[in-house]
């Protein structure tokens, strides 16, 4: 799980981890999986006291960058402290617990690519059961001149459906 010091990767995918055992390795795998291959995984253990992070040391991809909270501090915390370890031009949300299809990164980065005025992507998202049958569908499509407007009354992302421009986030978030 060492990072090669010399590749600067085109994402970060940010994942803060809280006793997450149950769905870890399904999330991990979705991300490893993914068409688009020029990624880091940064996971951050945020003192989970379950199994996540033997499963976490299981893996032995170089992709994967590992950090722990020796004590639980949040998931606004752990996110915030997470923008630091990523190194990509865009940061990809991804959380403990859901899955991401494998062709989530390349759309979204040849989106951004395409779209330099465009700050964040994210997409639809399916609530699923633990057999992975789908439950509910999300897909509040709003058009981007309301999109401003609309946060006001409801947030219109899936976290681990967006994608994000580093600099934009650590400019004006952190």
């Amino acid at each position: 799980m060492d990072k090669n010091v010399d590749h600067i990767p085109v994402v970060s995918v940010l994942m803060p981890v809280f006793n997450a055992e149950k769905y870890l390795n399904t999330a991990i795998d979705s991300i490893l999986n993914q068409t688009y291959p020029d990624f880091e995984l940064v996971i951050i253990n945020d003192g989970s006291t379950d199994q996540s992070e033997q499963i976490i040391l299981s893996y032995k991809d170089e992709r994967i960058s590992y950090h722990i909270n020796p004590a639980n501090e949040g998931l606004v915390n752990t996110l915030n402290k997470g923008i630091a370890f990523c190194s990509g031009k865009y940061i990809a949300r991804m959380d403990a617990d859901d899955i991401s299809l494998p062709g989530r990164f390349e759309k979204q980065i040849r989106f951004l690519e395409k779209n330099p005025d465009v700050v964040m992507v994210g997409g639809y998202m399916d609530k699923i059961n633990e057999k992975g049958k789908r439950k509910t569908k999300y897909n509040k499509a709003v058009p981007n001149h309301l999109i401003k407007d609309r946060l006001f009354f409801g947030n219109y992302f899936a976290h681990s459906s967006m994608m994000i421009r580093k600099d934009i986030l650590k400019e004006f978030f952190v």
